[in-house]
């Protein structure tokens, strides 16, 4: 009786039981039949995109703070898109640059991020090939080259990490800014070591002409320190865009060719600059390059800056024309000519150098380059002296205009005693005889000695 009493309650537990167990089993068989389970569901995992990379990566909170500035961050986020993205990292790459000048300039910074990205590809490092370029979301292309050694740079930036993969591509972290599109003004605006080179630029009336595309320039730019430790305020308006000027080569040439150019040359070399006068560079035992003998030295650690209209090496100190500084204003040798009646010239002495005048009438000058001259009249205004080039246009003219009258480099001044200019190569490609200007038969030839 007891255990027949006991049995009514005994087998609904039982049954209850076995009906749960039951359902358990429908739903694990269920969950068995959904492709293995809520962990092997794809979908329940976030993708992690390029963005998330930057996102959540600390050397590279800067250009996270970019994307963000200029609406670039939901781009790198979409999972419909490829990219393969060349990412600055703080240090140093951005470092070199003035971050608050670039977020507050948002269509400049956007456009500088887009050069960083190619779309429709995640390109990894062993698919890259010295010589490879691409074109970037921005419009231009980049170029890949490989050195020797095996190490990789993307427009002269090193890759200092590669394949950083993302579920929509792969990033590669770089060690500088691409800047190789923008032009020398910008380059030089964005630089925070020559942001007073800049400012010295734009105040001189100078900037267009670095932001010229037409130009092609090297420029050796003094950091901002060579500007602190200098006094331009004994110097013209004038006189300061010939400073600028003098810091210019009209064409390009990177530091290996320097460093050939001096090879070639027994380690220094003289090479004209835009406002006239030559810049002499030097090789020290040491290794550094110096300019004027010790005026400025080449940052070598900041070389090979290129622009989209040229290249720009960063110096420490300010280099000053000849004809600007202390000793080179002066007159290195004073000519003095005077009339034989009215038909000839005669030149009837010369103070600091020999063999500047043949003899006779009419003689023949030679004149050296670099040097200043002072040649005085005393013929005065009866007898106005001119150079000419070959095809009898002045060059400088004691009684009108000359066209290289307002040289920097050439500096020619002239009273009514006579007339001061430099030699530059300028001038000596150009010059072909001196002539009194009223009678043309005191005339003649100019040549360049050494």
């Amino acid at each position: 009786m007891n255990g027949l009493n006991r049995s009514p309650t005994i087998v609904p537990q039982w049954a209850r039981l076995c009906v749960g167990l039951l359902a358990m089993a429908l739903v694990l068989a269920g969950c068995d039949s959904n492709d293995g389970g809520m962990d092997d569901d794809p979908d329940s995992t976030p993708a992690t995109t390029i963005a998330d990379v930057v996102d959540n990566t600390d050397n590279l909170s800067t250009l996270a703070t970019a994307l963000g500035a200029t609406n670039r961050t939901d781009v790198l986020d979409d999972t419909s898109e490829t990219f393969t993205v060349f990412a600055p990292s703080d240090d140093p790459a951005f470092g070199f640059y003035d971050v608050d000048f670039l977020t507050s300039n948002t269509d400049l910074l956007g456009s500088v991020l887009d050069y960083h990205v190619v779309q429709g590809a995640a390109v990894t490092s062993d698919q890259l090939s010295d010589g490879d370029t691409f074109t970037t979301v921005q419009g231009d292309e980049i170029e890949v080259s490989i050195d020797e050694d095996g190490n990789v740079f993307v427009e002269g930036a090193p890759i200092t990490t590669a394949d950083v993969e993302a579920d929509n591509g792969v990033a590669h972290v770089i060690g500088d800014v691409l800047l190789t599109n923008r032009t020398a003004a910008e380059r030089l605006q964005v630089t925070s070591a020559t942001e007073q080179l800049y400012q010295a630029i734009d105040n001189a009336g100078l900037a267009s002409a670095f932001g010229n595309a037409d130009n092609n320039w090297t420029t050796f730019a003094p950091d901002n320190a060579s500007f602190e430790n200098a006094d331009l305020s004994g110097f013209s308006d004038s006189e300061v865009q010939q400073i600028l000027q003098y810091h210019v080569l009209d064409g390009v040439t990177n530091s290996a060719d320097l460093v050939q150019l001096l090879s070639d040359n027994n380690g220094e070399v003289a090479v004209e600059t835009l406002q006239g006068e030559d810049v002499t560079i030097t090789e020290q035992d040491d290794g550094s390059i110096v300019f004027n003998g010790g005026q400025a030295t080449l940052n070598l650690d900041r070389v090979d800056q290129r622009a989209s209209n040229g290249i720009i090496h960063q110096i420490e100190g300010l280099l000053i024309p000849p004809s600007l500084s202390g000793d080179g204003s002066s007159i290195d040798v004073t000519v003095t000519i005077e009339n034989v009646g009215s038909s000839a010239w005669e030149v009837t002495n010369v103070d600091g150098a020999s063999n500047v005048a043949g003899s006779g009438e009419n003689p023949s000058l030679t004149l050296t380059e670099g040097t200043r001259y002072r040649f005085v009249n005393n013929g005065g205004s009866a007898h106005p002296l001119g150079f000419q080039n070959s095809s009898d246009e002045y060059l400088l003219n004691q009684d009108g205009s000359g066209s290289l009258e307002d040289n920097s480099g050439i500096n020619y001044e002239e009273d009514s005693d006579g007339v001061t200019f430099t030699y530059t190569q300028q001038l000596a490609d150009a010059v072909a005889d001196y002539r009194c200007t009223v009678h043309p038969s005191m005339e003649g030839t100019v040549e360049t000695g050494q």
